[in-house]
């Protein structure tokens, strides 16, 4: 989605539109060398960068509340998605997943956002005509991922703007979200597109699908709004519901670009306790992550996000 303000909030990319410039490029390049090499501007998820003006990265929005105690500081990282809430009850084949956070905050903190600004929690500072094109933009560069005939998932679909443009390319979209508030904007805008189906899930699980019922997932800068136990419990989700050889992408904010290790730096002299807020990563605990899970890795690009086409390995 749209451009990242700073803590706390939904951290947006879209691959085009938020590119770095050259000098940002590079200082993220030099602060990863001997881990991987920076990837040319071009490339899906890489050298993101807001477009001229007032940066997305500093603007403010309401301090969400859990049970009407204030959760963070007053900024929000605007863009899509996500976060859970509810306590599991795993069907018998699950595997027996426990959130490390009380998933209610997840959940509330984006329902007291969404009531304030749905579009604006998403994509803070963009208006509705940029908040379209990005989504256009996304979704035309995800799309060489998907073939006509598969069943995709996409975990924190939020208000449904990549279910507008994926929705023609596959068969059948599944969006799935914590957020009630947000999931009602999702229903609204996607009146009338016959194969989306939104759903609401209330923990960091898929527990309504069954082993191998999806071809391709998708969780668009996603995980960093969940604690990072919780992220691999998604993933192990995913590993659940692909079919065999099926693939899923995901993205995670590079903690070593500068702008991130910012946000990181403004988080903790603030001691920001809200739900979502942003959790970087390095390019090494994502690949800590992803062998642990036996996930073949198809593509890995880093630049400000690392962006990850990959699959699980049999077994």
């Amino acid at each position: 989605m749209c451009g990242t303000s700073v803590p706390p909030g939904r951290a947006s990319a879209a691959p085009r539109s938020r590119r770095a410039s050259s000098a940002d490029a590079a200082a993220a390049s030099s602060g990863i060398r001997g881990v991987v090499t920076l990837a040319p501007c071009g490339t899906l998820g890489q050298c993101r960068r807001p477009a001229a003006g007032p940066s997305r990265w500093s603007s403010s929005l309401p301090s969400p509340s859990v049970n009407g105690e204030p959760v963070g500081g007053g900024e929000s990282v605007a863009r899509f998605w996500h976060r859970f809430g509810g306590r599991r009850r795993p069907p018998p084949a699950a595997p027996s997943l426990a959130p490390l956070e009380d998933p209610r905050g997840y959940a509330e903190s984006w329902d007291n956002l969404a009531r304030v600004d749905a579009l604006d929690a998403i994509c803070h500072g963009a208006d509705a005509a940029r908040f379209e094109d990005e989504g256009r933009e996304d979704a035309e560069e995800l799309r060489r991922f998907l073939q006509p005939h598969w069943c995709v998932l996409d975990f924190g679909c939020g208000i449904g703007r990549l279910e507008t443009y994926l929705a023609s390319h596959c068969r059948e979209v599944h969006g799935v979200d914590v957020s009630a508030e947000m999931l009602e904007r999702a229903r609204r805008r996607l009146a009338g597109v016959p194969n989306v189906r939104l759903h609401h899930v209330q923990e960091p699980a898929l527990p309504m699908f069954p082993d191998g019922h999806f071809d391709f997932a998708l969780a668009f800068l996603v995980f960093h709004h969940l604690a990072k136990q919780d992220a691999f419990l998604v993933l192990r989700e995913f590993g659940r519901v692909l079919r065999p050889g099926g693939r899923f992408f995901a993205n995670f904010p590079n903690l070593l670009a500068p702008r991130y290790g910012q946000i990181f730096e403004d988080y903790a002299r603030r001691r920001e306790r809200a739900p979502h807020r942003v959790r970087p990563y390095t390019p090494e605990e994502v690949r800590w992550l992803l062998e642990r899970l036996r996930i073949e890795v198809v593509e890995e690009t880093v630049g400000e996000e690392i962006d990850i086409l990959g699959t699980f390995r049999a077994p």
